[in-house]
């Protein structure tokens, strides 16, 4: 997918995959987007939801990590519509602080996987490697 690239003076691995990261604090997008560019993946980033679809649009990623409140368009229409927007779905973790009644949400707009916040980098990287390499589910 990509060649080996410096970063922040590391040399990283090859690209592991685009990862779009929509989250509308500062400082969570600009943790969840290291802990993923440090591990070898491609991230852009959206600070809200229309600039998320744009994105989308745009970058084609391959997995999107979604926070559910955001300004301009709710994360949780964004789920449905990025589960709906191609043949193949594009993977979607959610992260989010979860009450029970938005996890049961969660689940049945599509989503593969989510993360509580506060969340460990290391459980992050799992869960995108687990969506990246799951087997696609047409129809």
């Amino acid at each position: 997918m990509g060649e080996n690239r410096e970063y922040n003076g590391m040399r990283r691995p090859l690209c592991k995959g685009k990862v779009l990261v929509v989250e509308d604090e500062p400082e969570m997008m600009a943790l969840v987007s290291f802990v993923l560019k440090r591990s070898g993946y491609d991230v852009v980033q959206a600070a809200d939801g229309m600039e998320a679809i744009r994105q989308y649009d745009m970058e084609h990623p391959d997995l999107v990590v979604l926070d559910l409140n955001l300004p301009k368009v709710s994360g949780f229409r964004l789920l449905r519509l990025f589960k709906r927007a191609s043949p193949v779905p594009t993977r979607v973790i959610v992260l989010t602080a979860l009450d029970f009644q938005e996890a049961e949400e969660v689940a049945r707009s599509g989503a593969d996987d989510f993360i509580t916040k506060p969340f460990d980098p290391q459980q992050l990287l799992q869960k995108a490697e687990f969506a990246l390499n799951r087997l696609p589910v047409v129809g």
